[in-house]
């Protein structure tokens, strides 16, 4: 898992199927009570696990058999983390003396998977007029990006090459013969990064390498 600090707490980044690890406190002593709370997406809060001093770890509903409180710094693990998990978490940490502290952490879940490349393409004299479609299987918040065998990215706006649907499409048309028939297609969110080539020397068949 991807996190970072801010002003109002923690951000986590899970990748979908695995496991994720949210931070804790590490009291000075062994607190009178520990709990994580749990707030979905659509604003329910529930207990997800908590300590109570002389008391073993409890783990309710949904979080019994994938969460586990680790005692040591009262950090939240999360097994085989799911979309449901996206959420809110707020650690609540309260003394033997009364002192109360507090730790609040969103964690956002995301995948992408391997890229595919669709290829349309119609030749005439002299040239060759290609559009090119990436898609992914599953992902989230995904961002596209082309480039070229070259390690050359294809810039947004640049109208020989234009790119449209979000990123999605690139609009080729190309002198023949070229000599650059490699285009890459990388799809990524905050977790990961995955990138298909297609080689159209193919489907412009008077393309000379």
């Amino acid at each position: 898992a991807l996190g970072q600090s801010g002003g109002n707490g923690h951000l986590v980044n899970g990748i979908l199927g695995e496991l994720v690890k949210l931070p804790g406190i590490v009291p000075e002593a062994e607190p009178q009570s520990v709990t994580w709370y749990f707030t979905n997406r659509v604003g329910e809060t529930t207990v997800a696990c908590d300590k109570l001093i002389n008391n073993p770890v409890a783990c309710y509903f949904g979080a019994r058999d994938r969460f586990t409180l680790n005692t040591s710094d009262y950090s939240l693990e999360i097994q085989s983390v799911g979309k449901g998990d996206w959420g809110r978490y707020d650690l609540t940490v309260i003394s033997t003396t009364g002192n109360v502290s507090n730790l609040v952490v969103e964690l956002h879940v995301y995948r992408v998977s391997q890229p595919t490349i669709q290829v349309n393409s119609t030749n005439s004299t002299g040239l060759c007029n290609v559009t090119l479609s990436c898609s992914v299987e599953r992902g989230s918040e995904v961002i596209y990006t082309w480039g070229t065998g070259g390690g050359e990215a294809v810039r947004d706006g640049n109208p020989s090459h234009p790119v449209t649907h979000r990123g999605r499409r690139l609009h080729l048309s190309l002198d023949l013969p070229t000599i650059n028939t490699v285009y890459n297609c990388t799809v990524r969110n905050p977790v990961s990064e995955e990138t298909e080539s297609i080689d159209l020397a193919t489907h412009c068949p008077t393309m000379k390498g």
